[in-house]
């Protein structure tokens, strides 16, 4: 049985209501987070979770945590994942990130960081650069630092 760590965002306040849900739904290790809920299943609970959860803005999957105090730490540390499962160099993307620190403070910086990072891993495995697709990308990368 798969694993897989997800997080379901919401609204401030709806936190509880929204486990409630995703222990409706068969979630396992379900924890309260501000305006979010981390839970893990397999592929088959993150359908379900997508199609009937109520109170999520979004079903996010999780696929790394590394503690970085530097931006250069920030850029190996997303450059060292591999990315190449995900999208290859004719894929596009678009990269989000939301700050909940005082250390970064400039959100559409961290952004363009972690997608240099990322098309510099995929172009130096593929030999192709992966393009930005803001309105409708192949795979959609949102950030949290904290």
């Amino acid at each position: 049985m798969n694993n897989d760590q997800y997080l379901a965002t919401t609204l401030f306040g709806l936190e509880e209501l929204l486990a409630d849900e995703l222990n409706t739904l068969g979630a396992r290790s379900v924890h309260i987070s501000n305006r979010a809920v981390g839970f893990q299943g397999d592929r088959a609970m993150f359908y379900r979770a997508n199609y009937h959860l109520r109170l999520a803005l979004r079903v996010l999957r999780h696929l790394a945590s590394f503690s970085v105090r530097r931006e250069d730490e920030i850029y190996r540390s997303v450059r060292s994942i591999p990315w190449e499962r995900y999208l290859d160099g004719r894929n596009t993307l678009v990269v989000d990130t939301v700050l909940v620190t005082e250390r970064f403070r400039n959100a559409v910086y961290i952004s363009q960081l972690v997608k240099d990072a990322i098309v510099d891993r995929l172009r130096d495995r593929t030999g192709i650069r992966p393009s930005v697709d803001l309105k409708d990308p192949d795979l959609r990368i949102r950030v949290h630092l904290n």
